[in-house]
C-alpha cells in the first residue's frame, strides 16, 4: 500500500486538546507521617515513577542473597538489577572487573605492583599518588633552610601539601599563638603547642626542667 500521510487535526480537534496549564494534574496523596504527599504530574507515568522511587509502591526488588562467613544471607535489595550487580561486585567480589596496576613495585621493581581496583578511578588514583603517573607537582620556589644559595627542592603533589610546608619550613602563612605571659616570648605555630608550652612552663615548671 501507499504511504499514508499523517492527517492534520482539525481546528475543531485542536480546539477540544487541553491547553498547557489546562491539563489535570495529578497528585499523589499518599499519607506519609500522617500527611498527604504533596507531589504532583500531569502525567501518569510520571506519577508510577514518582510513587516506586518514593514510596516503593509497584516495586520488583531484586535481592542479593549471597551467603555470608557467619551463615546469615545478605539482605540487600534494590529496585534496579544494574544496582544488585554494582553492590554484589563491590562487596561480594562476583563478576569484577578488576583494573591492575601495570607499573613495577615500588619497593622491589623487578616485580609487577599487586595493586588492583574495582573502579578505574580508584586505579589512576593509586597511579597517582603512588607511581606519581601524571601528576601535577607545587614545587617550592623559596631558598633552602640548610643553603639559602640553593632554592628548596621540596615539592608536592597537593597544592595544600604545599602550602603545610611554606608553613612549618619557611613560616609563610603563619599565625603565630603568643604565649601571654609576662615576660614570655614564646610562640607556637599550633594553638596545641601553647598549650602544652603554658602547662609545662608556667604551670609546672619543675616538670620543665
Amino acid at each position: 500500500e501507499a504511504f499514508a500521510p499523517k492527517r492534520k487535526k482539525t481546528v475543531e480537534e485542536l480546539a477540544r486538546h487541553p491547553k498547557r496549564g489546562q491539563r489535570t494534574w495529578l497528585t499523589c496523596g499518599i499519607v506519609v507521617d500522617g500527611v498527604p504527599c504533596p507531589y504532583g504530574a500531569p502525567q501518569k507515568d510520571s506519577m508510577r515513577k514518582h510513587q516506586s522511587s518514593i514510596h516503593n509502591i509497584g516495586v520488583v526488588w531484586y535481592t542479593c542473597g549471597v551467603k555470608l562467613a557467619d551463615g546469615t544471607t545478605c539482605e540487600y535489595k534494590a529496585k534496579q538489577q544494574s544496582n544488585l550487580k554494582t553492590h554484589q561486585a563491590f562487596v561480594h567480589d562476583i563478576n569484577v572487573k578488576w583494573q591492575h596496576c601495570p607499573y613495577p613495585d615500588v619497593n622491589d621493581p623487578t616485580k609487577p605492583c599487586s595493586y588492583r581496583a574495582k573502579r578505574t578511578s580508584h586505579l589512576k588514583l593509586h597511579e597517582k599518588s603512588i607511581h606519581s603517573v601524571d601528576v601535577t607537582w607545587f614545587p617550592c620556589t623559596m631558598p633552602d633552610p640548610k643553603d639559602p644559595t640553593k632554592t628548596c627542592s621540596y615539592r608536592a603533589k597537593q597544592q595544600s601539601h604545599l602550602k603545610l610546608h611554606l608553613s612549618s619550613m619557611h613560616n609563610l602563612g603563619v599565625r603565630w599563638f603568643a604565649c601571654q605571659e609576662p615576660g614570655c616570648t614564646y610562640k607556637a605555630k599550633q594553638q596545641s603547642h601553647l598549650k602544652q608550652h603554658f602547662v609545662r612552663v608556667h604551670l609546672d615548671p619543675d616538670g620543665g626542667n
